[in-house]
């Protein structure tokens, strides 16, 4: 099997995609997350090599993807899109990965966060779900 043939489904392939892909102007640098993505330290500890999530931000280490601009759009009768928001990080090789996911804006039971230590393929349809959206 080539390597090229699964290269898209990884996280870091999905980080330069962010950079490189069609729309790169929505990744922003952040020092604190928005009220309405309840990531915790808890959550993403696993990805992160070392530290804190607020010490990653402190650091300049995290970004986030926010695909409100999509909230309100009329689409054809039977479509759907959703408003996800993505938060990235960059590890201790310089690349940038996604270490959370929630797929809409407004948080609830209805709207869990997506993270990599989830099932292979949560985590896979939660990306493929972000990226449908940020096309």
């Amino acid at each position: 099997e080539l390597w090229e043939t699964n290269r898209w489904a990884s996280d870091v392939e999905f980080g330069r995609q962010m950079l490189n892909g069609v729309n790169p102007v929505v990744i922003r640098q952040i020092n604190a997350l928005p009220d309405n993505f309840a990531v915790t330290n808890e959550m993403v500890e696993g990805s992160l090599q070392s530290g804190t999530l607020d010490e990653a931000m402190k650091a300049g280490r995290v970004y986030l993807c926010d695909m409100k601009v999509l909230e309100g759009l009329p689409f054809r009768e039977g479509y759907f899109s959703g408003v996800p928001l993505c938060l990235l990080y960059v590890n201790g090789n310089d690349q940038l990965v996604p270490i959370a996911i929630q797929l809409k804006q407004k948080p609830g039971e209805d709207n869990p966060i997506f993270l990599p230590t989830d099932g292979r393929n949560d985590w896979l349809l939660a990306k493929i779900y972000y990226q449908s959206a940020h096309l």
